[in-house]
């Protein structure tokens, strides 16, 4: 059973013997006087807005995917932000908390509290559209917390306890909140799909980010290492053709319009400073175009 049985039940046995012979018992109406423990139901589900009409309506915007690779004409900005959360939690009275832990581990969990359950709950999460969480639903945690005002937890940590972790997992906000300590066992887990018009993972995302810079940018200097000073030149040519491509498939953004706009302009003209010594003896410009590169991944 996942559900609370409060309301009045009949039950009846049978029994079917080798001869074919059926016995029946009497019926038995009961009413249990307290909710069937030690079960959990629940369900989850990003919203999702199919049409102009109720994209409109939840102000969103009814438009092109952002990803070139979609096979939808027009999608809504804001499906896919949200996971609707409901669950049902026996016995009656039990603290729970959710646990939304990005793909990428080095993201922060989003964490939620709710302290003596007594009826359906139903919770809405924001998420980001194009990352796939994994939940947990921990019933009764045994680790000592206390709730702040939005929901968050903040850990109460044994000094003695070296797996314990209290520190503020986003420093943006000025209440303290805290992830789940590791090792702490959750009744139900699930998985919240992004949506699938966005952006593929690589899968190297949990890895982070290589001296500052994308973790992509391995791709690039691994093809940076097959071309040697005689080859130089068309390297740097092949290397802003592979950074058109990794941003044209959405692995790469400069921040804002601006500075994707600046950064291309430098990277073209990267280029065409590297294409001079192909026709020509000129070769001071593999030094400047080197300079513009250089310039640009530190900008990250």
């Amino acid at each position: 059973m996942f559900d609370y049985q409060t309301q009045q039940s009949s039950f009846i046995m049978t029994l079917i013997l080798d001869t074919g012979y059926i016995i029946e018992s009497n019926t038995v109406s009961v009413t249990p006087s307290a909710p069937i423990t030690g079960d959990i139901s629940f369900s989850e589900e990003r919203t999702v807005y199919s049409d102009s009409a109720s994209c409109i309506a939840a102000g969103g915007t009814w438009g092109p995917p952002s990803n070139p690779l979609s096979n939808a004409v027009n999608v809504c900005d804001l499906s896919f932000t949200e996971s609707v959360l409901e669950f049902t939690v026996q016995p009656v009275g039990a603290n729970v908390i959710i646990s939304y832990q990005p793909q990428n581990l080095n993201e922060p969990a989003i964490v939620k509290a709710f302290t003596a359950t007594s009826s359906a709950i139903s919770e809405t999460i924001e998420v980001d559209p194009e990352t796939d969480y994994y939940g947990s639903i921990i019933v009764n945690p045994e680790f000592e917390y206390t709730v702040n005002a939005d929901g968050t937890i903040n850990i109460t940590c044994d000094p003695n306890d070296i797996m314990c972790d209290d520190t503020d997992t986003d420093p943006s906000t000025p209440q303290i909140e805290n992830d789940v300590p590791n090792g702490v066992p959750s009744e139900k887990t699930f998985k919240s799909f992004k949506s699938p018009e966005s952006t593929r993972q690589l899968g190297i995302e949990p890895m982070g980010n290589l001296f500052g810079v994308n973790m992509v940018f391995i791709f690039v200097i691994a093809l940076a290492g097959i071309f040697t000073g005689r080859s130089a030149p068309m390297g740097v040519v092949f290397i802003v053709v592979t950074l058109g491509i990794m941003a044209f498939l959405g692995y790469l953004d400069f921040g804002n319009d601006a500075m994707n706009a600046a950064t291309w302009a430098l990277l073209i003209i990267a280029a065409i400073l590297n294409g001079i010594p192909l026709f020509t003896a000129c070769s001071n410009s593999n030094m400047v175009s080197f300079n513009i590169l250089m310039f640009i991944a530190e900008s990250f």
